[in-house]
Formats: structure tokens, C-alpha cells, sequence
């Protein structure tokens, strides 16, 4: 199952060195396959976005940039992971890398097969703040068959990480989990 961790400035701040110090502790601590690297809040992350490329690349973590899509063609990371609202833009995309998309209902997780996404995010499993009712673990029986799910959402611990490994998941995806 691999380890997806999604970047949040909350945590890194907003300066490239604080970017690659903090990662590289994250590294550290934890065994990390992709990072996808968010920021929905600093106006000009494309220098903050490089610095994780950079440290990403010399980690030999596979970086994928979240959304923006200029950035993901300009710089050619190794994938993108669109919002639940691109899908339309999942045909284009793949041409350029891995396409992860964030589902939130079995309606999305076929429409995202449908379309053959790399993956998608299936959210939230957990109690997460501010995310809505959580899916629940048993929700993870109804995913369907033959495609990649990354399980996100309240992942926290070990704890909830040893709960997913009863399911056929891809991974799962976290932000406090690889951070705090």
C-alpha cells in the first residue's frame, strides 16, 4: 500500500527553504511513495512548488503538483492530482503523467474509472475536520473493482493505517499524518 502524503502550508510554511527542511524531516520519519504538493492558499507557489520538485527528485519521491495544471505542463511533474470539480480535464492530462482525482461518492469513483484515472482519492474515511460526515471503513467494500484507491481522510496514526490493510487499496493519502 503505498504512502501518499498531500503537502498543506499550514505546515511548511511559505518560504522554499522552510519547504525542503520540513520534507526533509517528513522523509525521515516516515516512508513516503508521492507527495502531491497543495497549496490553495499562497498566490505564488510556483517557487514553492519547484523547491518540493527539487527535494522530492533528490529523495527519489515521485512529486505530483495538485490542480494546477499550467504548472504540471510547464514543469513536468510526475503527476497531477485534480479537485473533484476537473474532471473533465483527466483525457488531457494523462497524456502528460499520472492523473489522480479527489472522489467523494461511488458516482465519482466510476466516473473516474470511466475516464481511467492513474487513481483517486476516496474521501473522507475518517472523521476530518471540516470534510463533512465521514465515509467509514466499511465504505471501502463498495469501491469498485480493478481500480486504484487511495483512502483519505482522519488518518492520523498507525491506527487507522493498520485498519485500511483489511482492504484491496492502492494506498492512502494524508496530510497530519506524515506533518504534525
Amino acid at each position: 500500500m503505498i504512502s501518499y502524503l498531500i503537502t498543506d502550508p499550514t505546515f511548511y510554511g511559505r518560504k522554499p527553504w522552510r519547504v525542503q527542511v520540513t520534507f526533509l524531516r517528513a522523509f525521515q520519519k516516515h516512508p513516503i511513495d508521492i507527495v502531491a504538493f497543495r497549496n490553495k492558499t499562497t498566490p505564488h507557489i510556483r517557487s514553492l512548488a519547484l523547491a518540493m520538485k527539487r527535494t522530492c527528485k533528490a529523495k527519489g519521491v515521485k512529486i505530483y503538483i495538485n490542480q494546477e495544471i499550467e504548472l504540471f505542463r510547464r514543469f513536468r511533474f510526475d503527476g497531477i492530482h485534480l479537485t473533484s470539480k476537473q474532471f473533465d480535464s483527466i483525457k488531457k492530462m494523462r497524456l502528460l503523467g499520472n492523473v489522480v482525482i479527489s472522489t467523494h461518492t461511488m458516482q465519482e469513483l466510476h466516473k473516474a474509472r470511466r475516464l481511467r484515472a492513474f487513481a483517486a482519492t476516496y474521501s473522507p474515511i475518517f472523521y476530518t475536520p471540516n470534510k463533512g460526515e465521514p465515509k467509514g471503513i466499511y465504505a471501502l467494500r463498495k469501491i469498485p473493482k480493478g481500480m486504484r484507491i487511495i483512502a483519505l481522510g482522519g488518518i492520523v496514526s498507525k491506527k487507522e493505517i493498520n485498519r485500511l490493510k483489511r482492504y484491496n487499496l492502492y494506498g492512502f493519502a494524508s496530510i497530519r499524518y506524515f506533518c504534525t
